[in-house]
C-alpha cells in the first residue's frame, strides 16, 4: 500500500519556459545617448524613444536613427535608397545577395517599393548594450550603407548592354547567371551555368 501513496515527482521538478522581461527602453536609451555624448555626435530625441544622427561617409550623407524593439537595440538608416523603382528583379537577387555576404545587415525594400533602408540589431535580452557593441554596429552599418551604396546606384542607373556595367552587375549579382525571369513576385533564376 505505500507504493500506491506516493507522489510523482516528475511534473513539479519540470520547469516551465520562462517569458523574457522586457529592457527598460529609458536604460538603453540612456546608454545610446552617453555613447553618443562620448563620441561627439550631435543627436535629436524624437518623441518614440529615439536618437538620431546625421553622419556623412565617403559617399553618401546618411541619417542614422537608434531605437529599441522588442527587445532588440535597432540601427537603422532609412531609405538611403528613394524614389526610384526598386523592384526590379535584378535588383532585389542583388539585395539579396548582398545580405548573404554581410549577415549582420539586412536591407529592406519599402513597401512603395521605391525605397531601400539598411537595419542592423543587437539582442537586449540577456544585458544591456556595451558602448564597444554600439561603436561596432554604429561602424559596421555606416560602412555597409556608404560601401553598397554605389553598387546600387550602379545597378539602378546603369545602361544594360554596357559593357563595364555588365561586367559589374556580373560581379556584384554573381557569376553564372544567364538570366533572370522579369516580373515579380520576387526573383527566380531560370537558368545557370554549372562548371
Amino acid at each position: 500500500m505505500k507504493g500506491i501513496m506516493m507522489k510523482n515527482t516528475r511534473t513539479k521538478n519540470k520547469k516551465q519556459p520562462q517569458e523574457t522581461p522586457e529592457v527598460n527602453v529609458s536604460d538603453v536609451m540612456n546608454i545610446v545617448k552617453k555613447f553618443l555624448d562620448k563620441e561627439k555626435f550631435k543627436y535629436i530625441e524624437t518623441e518614440e524613444q529615439a536618437c538620431e544622427i546625421i553622419v556623412q561617409g565617403d559617399n553618401l550623407i546618411m541619417q542614422l536613427v537608434y531605437y529599441v524593439y522588442k527587445n532588440h537595440l535597432i540601427l537603422r538608416i532609412p531609405h538611403f535608397i528613394r524614389n526610384v523603382d526598386v523592384m526590379r528583379p535584378k535588383l532585389v537577387f542583388m539585395i539579396n545577395r548582398f545580405m548573404e555576404e554581410i549577415l549582420d545587415i539586412r536591407f529592406e525594400v519599402g513597401e512603395e517599393g521605391k525605397s531601400i533602408s539598411a537595419t542592423c540589431q543587437l539582442l537586449l535580452e540577456d544585458a544591456l548594450p556595451t558602448e564597444r557593441q554600439l561603436r561596432f554596429l554604429t561602424m559596421l552599418i555606416m560602412n555597409v550603407a556608404d560601401d553598397y551604396y554605389p553598387k546600387f546606384m550602379q545597378a539602378i542607373y546603369g545602361k544594360e548592354g554596357d559593357a563595364s556595367f555588365d561586367a559589374e552587375m556580373e560581379r556584384d549579382i554573381g557569376e553564372g547567371i544567364d538570366e533572370i525571369e522579369e516580373g515579380f513576385p520576387g526573383p527566380a533564376i531560370k537558368t545557370l551555368k554549372i562548371n
